[in-house]
């Protein structure tokens, strides 16, 4: 696959992610819980997006012949954290506002890491 498109990818699956997650926190202020089909479209659409950014970013390090380096830790890091961050969004409805406005700042650290590339 072209780079291009891995890099779309990964902007799709991170948009479903941050989609998903801030859906979650502005339902948890309003009243601290979901309808069922409402948990089931973030699950899947968080699950879904946390996939495709994975296997993007692994097709990117690839086509760019990168290794493991710092950055490259670090965005793991941060994948895992937003993996769990439905669960923290869940079971800390009273934390609603400080997740919403916490998942720019890791989204703006992530792309940090990936623009300037420490390490590499």
């Amino acid at each position: 696959m072209d780079y291009q498109w891995y890099k779309i990818l990964h902007i799709v699956g991170i948009l479903m992610v941050f989609t998903a997650l801030g859906g979650l926190a502005l339902r948890s202020a309003e009243n601290g819980k979901a309808t069922p089909t409402g948990r089931k479209l973030t699950a899947i659409g968080h699950g879904l997006g946390l996939v495709i950014v994975l296997i993007s970013g692994f097709g990117l390090l690839a086509k760019l012949s990168l290794g493991f380096d710092p950055w490259v830790i670090g965005k793991l890091l941060i994948w895992l954290f937003l993996g769990g961050m439905l669960v923290l969004i869940r079971k800390m409805p009273h934390l609603a506002s400080l997740w919403y406005w916490a998942l720019p700042i890791i989204g703006g650290f992530a792309a940090w890491l990936a623009l300037f590339k420490l390490g590499a």
